[in-house]
């Protein structure tokens, strides 16, 4: 791996990682977890229905998928094709020479080691969601 190539691939770590205030999630997910896996049980043991563990279940599945909704908008209403195999066994090359375009890294080490999602669109963009949960 040469110099820039090396620069490259620590700045999208140093992306992924970092919390910033322009990358902010457009909905506070942080406020909106502590009400449903903290407040919401500890008010509801009390006086909690009797079938309240499959309803809370039902109500928190549901949540992952607004939660999905929200972070990866780009994809809702696409076909979604998965590709999957072991680490450095050719997904990303595959993948850019399908597009004809070197938009995922590859090398013989791991080098997309989180899920990326390719949707064709009318201009390149590229984002991510990060350790925080915020687009970047």
């Amino acid at each position: 791996m040469n110099n820039d190539e090396a620069l490259r691939q620590f700045s999208l770590l140093k992306n992924i990682i970092r919390f910033s205030e322009t990358n902010k999630p457009s909905v506070n997910l942080s406020e909106i977890e502590k009400i449903i896996f903290t407040e919401l049980p500890a008010q509801l043991e009390k006086n909690a229905p009797p079938n309240f563990p499959e309803v809370y279940f039902d109500f928190k599945q549901e949540y992952e998928r607004f939660k999905d909704f929200i972070l990866y908008d780009k994809i809702i209403g696409k076909n979604v094709v998965a590709l999957g195999g072991g680490f450095s066994s050719g997904k990303s090359t595959f993948l850019n020479t399908l597009i004809e375009d070197e938009i995922l890294p590859s090398d013989i080490t791991p080098s997309t080691s989180v899920p990326a999602y390719l949707v064709h669109g009318d201009y390149a963009e590229v984002y991510g969601i990060n350790t925080f949960e915020s687009k970047v």
